[in-house]
């Protein structure tokens, strides 16, 4: 009984008990030349994006397989802004993700999830540790953008 009562304001406020019966094991790749940054940003961002739609992780047996390849990684400098010299430099850094995703269920059909993309903008900073913050914010912020399309690609395709 008291349970319930703890329950029922929870659901008053909008909160919702998700189902995480299904499980997923992610087999993350990357093909070519790409960023130090690259890969473990989408591994963080596609774990944290599966966990909240309540699919739980596994490293042995699953539901699906969610096979990813992060194919390019690409930066570049964005958003020119004028110096103190009236001289145009980057302001910002552009980071862009292509990645291709597979599901493979269990009982052994594969759905082609498609190519995907995602790009973050991340302002300079001030000195080298600055930029280097920068850049590695770009690609978290590009990671979470991929990931999210991709999970909604899995979740549609299961």
């Amino acid at each position: 009984m008291v349970l319930l009562l703890a329950l029922v304001p929870a659901w008053s406020c909008g909160y919702r008990l998700v189902d995480n019966s299904r499980t997923i094991h992610v087999a993350l790749a990357g093909q070519g030349a790409l960023h130090p940054e690259a890969l473990p940003a989408v591994s963080e961002a596609l774990a944290s994006g599966l966990r909240e739609q309540g699919v739980r992780l596994s490293s042995g047996a699953a539901d699906a397989e969610l096979a990813v390849v992060v194919t390019a990684s690409v930066e570049r400098a964005a958003l020119p802004a004028e110096d103190e010299r009236g001289t145009f430099r980057p302001s910002a850094w552009e980071a862009a993700l292509e990645a291709r995703a597979t599901l493979r269920r269990a009982g052994g059909d594969e759905a082609d999830l498609g190519a995907f993309e995602s790009s973050g903008l991340e302002a300079l900073g001030q000195d080298a540790a600055g930029d280097d913050a920068a850049q590695a914010s770009a690609y978290a912020l590009a990671a979470k953008l991929l990931a999210e399309r991709i999970v909604a690609a899995v979740l549609a395709a299961w």
